[in-house]
Order: structure tokens, then C-alpha cells, then sequence
């Protein structure tokens, strides 16, 4: 008798010592948000379980383990030592209704410990207004194709909020994007007649390049806040003498963007793409140049469109004023406001005078649903000089009349700036010395300035962009327009690298500058350059990019 009784309280301490709990939180999940699943096993020995189940209904997130409890006892004269580890998954449901773990099986140390199939409610909507979520609201549901909308990500508290991590970004890929960052200052909000606490988590300013329908992508959020409240998990260990602290991860709702294309009747000529009322200022160096001499401008552009799709136009057409370089920088302010700044190199290659140049721009108004012209002027540009080229009269038949020259009579005012700082002599000899010497070095000189012009030509890329970002280096920005110049498919700039044909050095390459310009900003909300390998240009430039 003494021998079965010994054997029960045997099996009785196995069973004890061996054993499973599951608890969910919250009980009642909702659909499409994470909630936790807590495996607590109690085990006399053995740190590392293995746990299997099927779950129905029911993605599998995540796996953590919490930590080991120790709990020694001293019943009549024994000492039993009980461990207690903590296992936590997290699990989403997508459709409402029950959910079911089945086949649940943990084994530890060789023992198994099997447990009963556990049912979970999900609900399609809460029973109550929950404490905390997390939304996606934007500036406006309708757009035209190139205007900005903006949207925020806002987390909803009633409960007091001890830390957030961003789990998951939205991509928003089919979008042109700027990120913004701004101050997560708390301000009351309410929904359905519940009042919150509310603050932007995350800040996005977007461009359609297409019209069509396109969804904001979800944002997801882990919160770690308190509650006053009975919590099931305070035995876990996770409780505080303020209330209990519970960790949450919940996802905003997509949000129905429909993106407009731009009227096709009456388009300006002079229309830049630009929609939203923008600023053009044009500024000129000086008025008064000579034959070869540099005519530097700075044209920039503001205003919320989305300006690095701007293409800077041309600012004079004439084939006797040469464009020699042009490059852009773009700047976005925290109001959602951008600059593109476009700084021109031209030389007049023969005498001109420019009477009274104005340019215009065009941009596309959403309010008045028509196009708008801001003109601006350019006033009056001198070019001095004459041209190296001569023409040849000895081969041109005598009864063939001379074409008259078309380049303007120049005053002698607005020649005052070629007068020659010294006086010649008045004998031959030192004449001639003097015409020779000048002669020379205006000779060298030229020809210096065009091996160096020359030069240059052959080191700078042949594309526009290419030139910006071998001077300057590469941000989002530019490199977003780089690399949707090397077309392909894809869904973002990663997969359309992926896709191109460039070699793997490249793509390795190129992909690298896309985590790292994504990262900064994300990590300092700063647009900061990174220098390109001249190989990788050199490879992009050939691959058939459209200057």
C-alpha cells in the first residue's frame, strides 16, 4: 500500500513540476491587429523548450523568450526548485471570427507536456474604444498627378505611453516621397466622442507620377504603456507599483488615395510640370560681357510641387550663346516647401545685344483648375567683342553679294570695358615689340582657356545628373531620379537595380546608397550626400540613360 501511495505523489510531482500554460492578451484580439500569445512553463529542469502547435487562422510574427523565474520551496525537510520560463509569440489574425492553436506540444529536458486546444476570439471592431491605435491621416484623398499630399502618422493614447519603436515602415513605392521630421508634441484629439492624447509618429510628403488609385501603406508600432488595471501577466513578472506595464503592437488602416491626371487642354508652352503656385526669380551676374567670357545665372524655383522632377529649361536659344554647364541643388523646409536651385554657365561666342528678355513659367493651379504664367525678366545683356572666326572673301565669286553681318553695333560706351590699360609709345619700334608681346600672350591665353574648356568636356559625365552628382555626390532625391532613368520593372528602387543589367559590382553599389540614403533620414531626418564610385557612373552613363 505504502508503495502505490509513494508512486502517486510521484507521478503527482511530475505532473507539478511539468506543466504548460497559455495565456493570450488580449483576449479578445482584433482582426489585422498583433496581439501576444504567453507559453509560461514550469519545469524542475531545462532551459530550452521546444514548443510546436498549429495554428488556424492565424499568422506567427514573432518568437521571444522573456526569461527563467527560480521559486525554491522546503516541504518537510526537501528542498524543490520550480523554473518558470516565459515564451511569447506574436500572432495576427487577418479575418474575424475563431482562431484556434492545435496539437500543442512542449518538450523540455525530454519531458513532454502536452496542452488542450485553445480557441481565441477575434473581433472585427472592439467591444470598447481601445486605449491605443495608431492612424494614417493625409492632407486630402484627391490629387492631381505632381501635387503633394501629406500624411502623418498619429499614435492615439488614453493610456500613458512609456515607449513606441517603429516595427514597420511604410514603403509607399509607388509614390515619389520626401520624409519630414517633425516635433511629437502631445495635443487632445477626439474620435467617436472618445478623447485622446495624440502625436506624429512619422511624417511622409508624397507625389503621384501617374494618375490611378493607390493606398497609403500601414505603419507598425510596438507600445509599451500602463494600465492601473488587473493585468494577468503581473505573475510574469511584468507588472510595476504604478500599474502594470503591457506591451502592444498595433498597425493604422490603409488609406484610399485617387490621383487625377492634369488637363490636356490648353497646356502652355512654357509649362514646367510643376502643380501648386510656385516662385521663379532669375538673377544674372552682370549685364555687360565680352565675346568668351562666362555668363553665369541662378534661376531658382519654390513652391510645394514636386520639384525634383523639374527639368531646368533653357534659358537663351540663340546658337551664338553657348551653354556651357548647368547644375541644380534642391532644399526642402519643414512647412513642406521646396527650393531647386539651377545655376547656368553660358558664353557668347560673338557680339550681342539682348533688348528686354523676359521667360516665362507655368504651373498648374488645383484651386482655379487652370494654368497660370509668371514671366520673368531678364532686362538687357550686352556681349562685346568680336568672334575668332574669320570669314575667307578671296574664294567668294565677285558678282556674289557679301552677306551682311547680323551681330549689333556695338556704342562706344558699352565698349568703355575693352579700353586698354596702357598707351602705346610713339616710335616703331617699340610699337611693334609691344603689338607682338600682347599678341602673344592673348594667344596663349585663348588657347589655354580652350585646352582647359576642353578638359573639363572630357571629364564631366555627358548626362546632366550624372555631372550634379559626380561634383557634389548623391542624396534621396537624385539618386530616386538616377536610377528611374535606368527604367525597368519594378516595385521600388531596389527591385528595378535588381532587374537592370548593370554588372553585380554596380547593383551592389547602387543598392548600398539606397539603404544608406533611406537610413540617414530615417535615423536624423537629414538629406545627407554620399560620393559614387566613378566606375558605377561611368557604367550608368553607357547602360542608355536619356540625357
Amino acid at each position: 500500500m505504502l508503495k502505490y501511495i509513494l508512486f502517486t505523489l510521484f507521478i503527482c510531482g511530475q505532473v507539478f513540476a511539468n506543466s504548460v500554460e497559455v495565456v493570450i492578451d488580449p483576449k479578445e484580439p482584433l482582426v489585422n491587429e498583433n496581439f501576444r500569445v504567453f507559453f509560461e512553463i514550469k519545469t524542475q529542469d531545462g532551459t530550452d523548450p521546444i514548443i510546436n502547435f498549429d495554428p488556424l487562422g492565424l499568422d506567427v510574427i514573432s518568437r521571444n523568450e522573456t526569461g527563467i523565474k527560480t521559486k525554491t520551496t522546503y516541504i518537510n525537510g526537501k528542498l524543490t526548485t520550480e523554473r518558470s520560463l516565459t515564451v511569447v509569440y506574436e500572432m495576427l489574425a487577418k479575418r474575424a471570427g475563431s482562431a484556434f492553436l492545435r496539437n500543442i506540444n512542449v518538450e523540455v529536458n525530454g519531458n513532454k507536456i502536452k496542452h488542450k486546444t485553445v480557441r481565441i476570439n477575434i473581433l472585427k471592431t472592439p467591444r470598447r474604444a481601445r486605449d491605443i491605435l495608431v492612424r494614417a491621416e493625409v492632407s486630402k484623398e484627391e490629387a492631381f498627378v505632381g501635387e503633394s499630399i501629406i500624411v502623418r502618422y498619429y499614435l492615439y493614447n488614453r493610456a500613458p505611453v512609456s515607449s513606441t519603436d517603429i516595427k514597420k515602415f511604410p514603403k509607399l513605392d509607388k509614390f515619389l516621397k520626401r520624409y519630414h521630421q517633425e516635433k511629437m508634441t502631445g495635443e487632445r484629439a477626439s474620435i467617436d466622442g472618445d478623447i485622446y492624447t495624440r502625436r506624429v509618429i512619422y511624417t511622409a510628403q508624397l507625389f503621384a507620377t501617374k494618375p490611378g488609385d493607390y493606398k497609403i501603406d500601414p505603419i507598425t508600432l510596438g507600445v509599451q504603456y500602463s494600465t492601473r488595471g488587473s493585468n494577468p501577466f503581473d505573475k510574469f513578472g511584468l507588472g510595476s507599483r504604478y500599474g502594470s506595464l503591457r506591451k502592444l503592437t498595433v498597425s493604422s488602416e490603409p488609406v484610399d488615395i485617387k490621383v487625377k491626371a492634369l488637363p490636356v487642354d490648353n497646356v502652355p508652352a512654357s509649362f514646367t510640370g510643376l502643380v501648386g503656385p510656385h516662385d521663379f526669380n532669375l538673377e544674372l551676374n552682370k549685364d555687360k560681357f565680352v565675346v568668351n567670357e562666362p555668363i553665369e545665372l541662378k534661376l531658382v524655383v519654390s513652391g510645394p510641387g514636386a520639384l525634383e522632377l523639374f527639368e531646368a529649361p533653357r534659358i537663351f536659344n540663340k546658337a551664338s550663346i553657348e551653354e556651357f554647364e548647368k547644375n541644380a541643388d534642391l532644399k526642402v523646409s519643414q512647412n513642406f516647401q521646396g527650393s531647386k536651385t539651377i545655376l547656368y554657365t553660358y558664353l557668347g561666342r560673338e557680339a550681342e545685344v539682348i533688348e528686354n528678355k523676359t521667360i516665362p513659367f507655368s504651373y498648374f493651379d488645383p484651386e482655379s483648375m487652370s494654368f497660370k504664367t509668371k514671366e520673368v525678366d531678364l532686362g538687357r545683356i550686352v556681349i562685346a567683342g568680336t568672334s575668332n572666326i574669320r570669314k575667307n572673301k578671296t574664294n567668294t565669286p565677285n558678282n556674289v553679294e557679301q552677306p551682311k553681318s547680323e551681330a549689333p553695333s556695338v556704342t562706344v560706351d558699352e565698349l568703355e570695358i575693352l579700353k586698354p590699360v596702357y598707351r602705346l609709345g610713339n616710335t616703331y619700334t617699340y610699337n611693334a615689340i609691344k603689338i607682338m608681346l600682347a599678341l602673344l600672350l592673348l594667344v596663349l591665353a585663348y588657347s589655354l582657356y580652350v585646352f582647359r574648356d576642353k578638359l573639363r568636356g572630357l571629364n564631366r559625365p555627358k548626362d546632366e545628373l550624372l555631372s550634379v552628382i559626380a561634383k557634389d555626390g548623391v542624396n534621396y532625391s537624385r539618386l530616386h531620379k538616377l536610377i528611374e532613368r535606368i527604367g525597368g520593372n519594378g516595385r521600388d528602387m531596389e527591385e528595378i537595380v535588381t532587374n537592370s543589367n548593370l554588372s553585380s559590382s554596380t547593383k551592389k553599389s547602387l543598392i548600398s546608397l539606397i539603404n544608406k540614403c533611406e537610413k540617414s533620414y530615417q535615423e536624423s531626418g537629414k538629406r545627407e550626400k554620399f560620393k559614387v564610385d566613378k566606375k558605377v557612373l561611368k557604367e550608368v552613363s553607357a547602360y542608355g540613360i536619356k540625357g
